[in-house]
């Protein structure tokens, strides 16, 4: 087994249900801010995860992933956010809950695990290393399979 130091990036997590009638708008916006958000130093990632309610609202999620600290702080700080996009598109869409956190992850990898994006978790490889057993790459999507 070949394991890498822990590797550490720094993200923001924003929610918010949008109502049905504003999605339109508040999508191309958020092609736009990711565009933009990505010029940013330090800017790894832009992510936006989507969620239509029973009533026909969108529940977003909207991260954003940094090298470091000091670059999301300045991000967080002077930064064009998700929040200040939904503030100027306004009629009332507001943020659930935002969250800053630090994402560490190991990755491991083994003989049987080849690909560079196997279609198994580092969770599943860490957890199946852990039990003795060895995860390998199945031909579905998503899926693994364990000897």
């Amino acid at each position: 087994m070949i394991a890498a130091p822990p590797f550490t990036t720094y993200s923001t997590m924003s929610e918010a249900l949008v109502p049905a009638e504003q999605w339109p708008e508040l999508y191309a916006s958020l092609q736009a801010l990711k565009g933009h958000v990505q010029e940013y130093p330090g800017c790894q990632r832009f992510d936006v995860f989507v969620r239509v309610e029973d009533e026909g609202d969108t529940l977003v999620h909207c991260y954003t992933t940094w090298d470091t600290p000091g670059q999301l702080e300045v991000f967080l700080e002077r930064g064009y956010t998700f929040e200040r996009l939904l503030a100027d598109i306004g009629r009332g869409i507001d943020v659930r809950r935002s969250l800053v956190m630090e994402k560490v992850f190991l990755w491991l990898a083994t003989p049987s695990v080849t690909a560079p994006h196997a279609p198994c978790s580092a969770i599943e490889t860490s957890v199946a290393l852990t039990c003795g057993t060895t995860v390998r790459p199945s031909s579905e999507p998503g899926s693994s399979s364990r000897s």
